[in-house]
């Protein structure tokens, strides 16, 4: 269960073209900045302890994971606008995107954004479910809830990523958008978009870990909800939305 999940729960929050070409490594300037992976050691002692050892590492192929340290406001894309109150989706992709929307009060809107089309609902609800395909068997998640006047945020590729001998790997091509980049947030000054650049293994920016491996710092922020809320699928690709 990812942090804000854990948070959605335990607070009562809630009563609930395949991508193509090598991932750009992680060192990147432009994603990475001064961050560093973890060591080997450290891996060791948060997978050995986090939740009674139910984490497995390694996971596979995945790289270890950059070490805990509040990210910066990245510069890859614009910062999109947002609506108050509102979940605004942008899908910028060549590509329909199928959809299932929890939407408050255990309402369930299941459905397909087409290409370059926009979909926007109230900041209801809890989580916004994006796959490739009709099953939504490997869906990129955007995690959202409201507590008051606050709204937590953050996205999630744990659920699209490929898997061999039961663990996780470092295939990214079934997670929507993340070819041509991703965004989660709004452009207020005194808030956070998560950024990924395409083709990144942005773990600084989003979940990719089972648990986040039980990090102290994870990839989840709050704002304001009468900000609003604007996911973009291929932000990269934004320019030419019609």
């Amino acid at each position: 269960m990812h942090f804000l999940q854990t948070l959605l729960f335990s607070s009562a929050l809630v009563a609930a073209a395949p991508a193509t070409g090598v991932l750009t490594p992680r060192s990147s300037a432009v994603q990475l900045g001064s961050l560093s992976r973890m060591s080997s050691n450290e891996i060791f002692q948060i997978y050995h302890t986090c939740w009674s050892g139910k984490i497995a590492w390694p996971q596979n192929d995945m790289p270890p994971p950059v070490k805990d340290k509040v990210t910066k406001q990245l510069a890859v894309f614009t910062r999109p606008k947002t609506k108050p109150n509102t979940l605004t989706i942008h899908n910028y992709c060549d590509y329909d995107i199928h959809y299932l929307h929890l939407d408050g009060a255990n309402t369930i809107k299941q459905s397909v954004l087409k290409a370059r089309h926009v979909y926007k609902s109230s900041l209801a609800g809890t989580v916004w479910k994006a796959s490739k395909s009709a099953n939504l068997a490997k869906a990129t998640l955007i995690e959202y809830a409201v507590a008051g006047k606050q709204l937590w945020y953050n996205l999630s590729m744990i659920d699209c990523l490929g898997e061999k001998d039961g663990k996780k790997t470092f295939d990214t091509s079934q997670c929507v958008g993340i070819e041509a980049g991703l965004q989660l947030g709004n452009s207020q000054a005194d808030s956070f978009a998560f950024q990924c650049a395409p083709k990144t293994w942005c773990d600084d920016q989003a979940y990719f870990y089972p648990e986040n491996m039980c990090k102290k710092a994870n990839p989840v922020r709050s704002c304001a909800a009468a900000y609003g809320l604007t996911a973009e699928f291929c932000s990269s690709k934004k320019s030419r939305a019609v």
